[in-house]
């Protein structure tokens, strides 16, 4: 055992540059692996711990008001907020964004927005009707400004098939400005 241990103090003294190498690679493949898998446990909860942060709806169901009361009591609902519906658009026709209509939500509820992520401006106050938040593709589209006054003009509900099919009708319901 002498002589082993003789020879394996000569070869680590004659070469030990060459142990020092191989210590510090395997040193690094470690912690490259550990960061590897702490990034990948890290990623594997992002998108649930966003959808947490954001207060986001895991379902929207559209029914009847005299539903809602059934609707909020079934075992599998966690939480249930009440909104307004309503398809209305520019009432101007000045803009080429006015050729798609606009989805305004009425909050019956203020939480009903969840933690909206604002790219410019400020949230709009809920008990403000002439306040509106507008999302981020008419915001990058240069179809609304921050701060721009809008027209709308709804659809009365006869309308609204023609129009979900993608029929051209003139606005005949509400109006408000926003």
């Amino acid at each position: 055992m002498t002589a082993v241990w003789i020879r394996a103090t000569n070869e680590l003294r004659a070469r030990w540059r060459a142990w020092l190498a191989i210590a510090l690679m395997l040193g690094i493949a470690g912690g490259v692996v550990m960061a590897a898998a702490a990034g990948a446990r890290r990623t594997d909860s992002a998108v649930p711990r966003f959808l947490d942060y954001m207060q986001a709806a895991t379902a929207n169901v559209e029914a009847d008001p005299s539903q809602f009361h059934a609707i909020a009591a079934l075992p599998d609902v966690k939480s249930a907020r009440v909104g307004a519906f309503m398809l209305m658009g520019k009432s101007a026709q000045s803009s080429a964004a006015s050729r798609f209509p606009i989805s305004v939500i009425a909050l019956a509820d203020p939480t009903l927005i969840g933690r909206p992520r604002l790219i410019a401006g400020r949230l709009f106050d809920v008990n403000d009707p002439t306040q509106a938040l507008i999302n981020e593709a008419a915001f990058r589209t240069g179809a609304l400004h921050v701060g721009e006054t809008v027209s709308l003009k709804g659809f009365t509900p006869d309308q609204l098939d023609v129009v979900l099919r993608g029929g051209n009708v003139a606005r005949n319901g509400p109006s408000a400005a926003v």
